[in-house]
């Protein structure tokens, strides 16, 4: 498999300790060294992503999908 996109349920178990998991767990380790998939989405289906991530907003700005928004 070389990509994955993770849901909310993963990323947050990695942030709140009553939500961990040892599923959330491995897929982080998996992660390590791979990129994630938002950007790709957000072009493949013409809709901009809604984010915080300065380098996620910036990126989506130089490929024309802009920012939900902004």
């Amino acid at each position: 498999m070389s990509s994955v996109v993770v849901d909310a349920s993963i990323a947050l178990a990695w942030r709140f300790p009553d939500e961990s998991s040892e599923y959330a767990d491995g897929v982080l380790v998996s992660l390590e060294g791979k990129t994630a998939a938002y950007l790709e989405l957000s072009i493949r289906h013409d809709a901009p992503p809604a984010t915080l991530d300065g380098k996620l907003r910036a990126a989506a700005e130089l490929a024309g999908v802009g920012i939900f928004g902004g």
